[in-house]
């Protein structure tokens, strides 16, 4: 649905976005049922940290199609 809006010329943009959504909300159910129990604090900060430039991605992904589009 997001590349009919976006059109031909922004089509990579809805699939960054998306492949970044399903990352994103994988990992959070992860960490909702427990999966990364008793990982290591730097295993979590990891996580966190690579959770953290999946959405300033996402951000910029789409703050650049309001710009340039």
């Amino acid at each position: 649905m997001g590349t009919t809006y976006l059109g031909e010329e922004y089509e990579f943009a809805s699939w960054s976005i998306h492949m970044a959504f399903i990352i994103l909300f994988s990992n959070l159910w992860g960490l909702y049922y427990k999966e990364w129990k008793g990982v290591s604090k730097k295993t979590m900060t990891a996580l966190f940290s690579g959770l953290g430039v999946i959405i300033l991605s996402i951000l910029m992904i789409g703050l650049s199609n309001i710009i340039f589009g």
